[in-house]
């Protein structure tokens, strides 16, 4: 569910900002790589 929303946002959030910290936000939680 939470990745079909970073997905979104990178698709749609013009500015890539709030993409950004979701992702950030996540990493934390999972530690996974960003790509």
């Amino acid at each position: 569910m939470l990745s079909a929303i970073v997905i979104y946002l990178k698709e749609n959030d013009a500015g890539g900002g709030f993409y950004d910290l979701a992702n950030r936000l996540l990493n934390e939680d999972n530690e996974a790589p960003v790509e």
